[in-house]
């Protein structure tokens, strides 16, 4: 059948130059030439599917009969169930037997397993769905689709990834080698020690200019505190690739860490004005308005971005800082705890709800957010310095000194540098990202009457920001306690010429005048 192959051959063409239209033309005709065989009503069903015809899809395949027939109709008819939210009908399917016995195909049965955790995560039963999108790498540690939603979903902790990680059983060959490396960059916590040399040996293999090694390179960066290098490697793959999602979120949460209000307003324009279907587009302009002090409209945004796309954690975390920002505690923490839901092995939402506790002066109960968040991610840095906050609130100063100078040494780690006592290094590393740990870390040294470690470390926070009323006020204070009035008074002024208002700085100035006078 001379025109049969010729009609094939069309196919290829159409298919290559995605033209669906004309592919699905073709498909069908030559089902009927061939009497409907599975592979060319497979065909004619893939091209629905491709084209978001889901119902005619499956009613292609249902009617030969064929959504059981074999592996390949399978995969086609769960996912149309799926896209039209059949869950139970899909699972269903799913579970029932094929007319032709299954090969034993890793990339067949990892898509079968892609389609069940799809179905659990939707359906909000996130055990399950953890459990199915680990299968499915277990079955082709090639599809990279299962790993990303695992990851981006947040549903595993830190020792559930070292775990999974360790029962991944690789072939030994070439080919696998370098997938394990990818798992390991993907998967590894930010200070695992054999992080580095992952990914190294990645680049080594060709992949020095791959702009996912350079965004994952980015938000490690990010995680670590390193917003320079963060944003100099997200900035790096934002050249090659402009709309790389993962990548532009990095950029996006760097911009407003460095507080660059004017770049933030030209992409958060751009992605506003070229795909303004994304919800990362609107999150970019709620964190432009949140970085001007307007919590009211940028709240406004974030909560469009979470209204456009239920699952997307930063919009969610971004619009509980809003309502934290706008003392409406109980706002805030359901906006979190909506976000801890989602994606229960995200410890950025669980630390968060610890942080409104803890303004609250509740204790216990962000005790109890900030030991969780510490127990599923034990170097996560905000966690670590909450931790820190919690102990200094609760007088117990020496602990609180090793849990902030922890911090300073993770962040010094993560560049190749030791944590060694003094100012001079955290300020060379760390200091600009971490400012507020190294200014706790003085106070809680003043507590323990450390006096001249406190200095320094008020030092090294007043190199990074001289216009921080707050540092001026603590070495004023240090130096009140050691009754070196003259530099105490220098500073309460030097305080209070930047924040007028504060009565506790003029009440420790007036005694300090007093002091000297007598």
């Amino acid at each position: 059948m001379e025109i049969v192959q010729l009609l094939r051959s069309k196919l290829h063409d159409a298919k290559a130059m995605q033209s669906d239209v004309t592919a699905i033309w073709l498909a069908e005709k030559i089902a009927s030439m061939t009497n409907n065989h599975w592979s060319d009503v497979l065909e004619l069903a893939s091209g629905y599917l491709r084209t978001q015809q889901y119902a005619r899809a499956l009613a292609t395949l249902s009617k030969h009969t064929l959504e059981n027939y074999n592996i390949e109709c399978r995969v086609v008819a769960a996912k149309c169930m799926f896209e039209m939210n059949e869950f139970q009908n899909c699972l269903a399917l799913l579970d029932a037997p094929l007319t032709t016995p299954p090969p034993d195909s890793g990339p067949h049965q990892s898509a079968l397993a892609l389609i069940r955790a799809r179905i659990f995560d939707s359906l909000e039963h996130k055990s399950n769905a953890s459990y199915w999108y680990r299968e499915s790498i277990r079955a082709d540690v090639f599809n990279i689709e299962a790993l990303d939603r695992l990851l981006q979903n947040h549903l595993l902790t830190a020792s559930e990834i070292s775990n999974f990680l360790a029962e991944i059983d690789f072939p030994p060959s070439p080919e696998f080698d370098w997938m394990r490396l990818v798992l390991v960059t993907r998967l590894s916590q930010p200070f695992d020690a054999t992080l580095p040399q992952a990914l190294q040996s990645l680049k080594a293999s060709g992949l020095e200019h791959s702009v996912d090694i350079i965004a994952e390179e980015a938000r490690l960066a990010l995680w670590k505190g390193q917003t320079n290098t963060a944003f100099t490697l997200s900035k790096q793959a934002k050249e090659m690739d402009p709309y790389h999602v993962s990548n532009l979120l990095t950029h996006v949460c760097c911009l407003v860490e460095m507080g660059s209000t004017n770049d933030l307003y030209l992409l958060a324009h751009t992605l506003t004005r070229q795909q303004p279907q994304f919800a990362l587009a609107w999150f970019a302009v709620g964190c432009y308005y949140r970085l001007t002090r307007n919590s009211s409209r940028a709240r406004t945004l974030f909560l469009k971005a979470t209204t456009m796309e239920p699952s997307f954690s930063l919009g969610w975390i971004a619009l509980g800082h809003c309502c934290s920002e706008q003392d409406e505690m109980d706002n805030a923490i359901a906006s979190y705890r909506t976000a801890a839901r989602l994606f229960p092995a995200n410890p950025v939402p669980w630390v968060c709800m610890g942080k409104e506790y803890l303004k609250s002066r509740n204790i216990p109960l962000a005790d109890q957010f900030i030991s969780y968040t510490l127990s599923m991610c034990p170097s996560h840095l905000p966690a670590l310095h909450e931790h820190g906050v919690l102990l200094f609130e609760s007088g117990k100063y020496e602990a609180a000194v090793e849990v902030f100078q922890k911090v300073l040494s993770l962040c010094l780690s993560g560049q190749g540098e030791k944590h060694s006592q003094g100012w001079e290094k955290e300020k060379k590393v760390c200091c600009r990202d971490h400012e507020v740990t190294v200014f706790n870390l003085a106070h809680s040294l003043r507590k323990l009457k450390r006096y001249e470690e406190a200095l320094a470390y008020y030092h090294a926070s007043l190199a990074i920001n001289s216009k921080n009323w707050c540092v001026h006020l603590g070495i004023g204070f240090t130096y009140h306690l050691q009754h070196n009035l003259d530099r105490a008074v220098d500073h309460y002024h030097k305080s209070l010429s930047l924040n007028p208002t504060e009565t506790l700085t003029a009440n420790l100035l007036d005694q300090a005048l007093k002091d000297v006078f007598n």
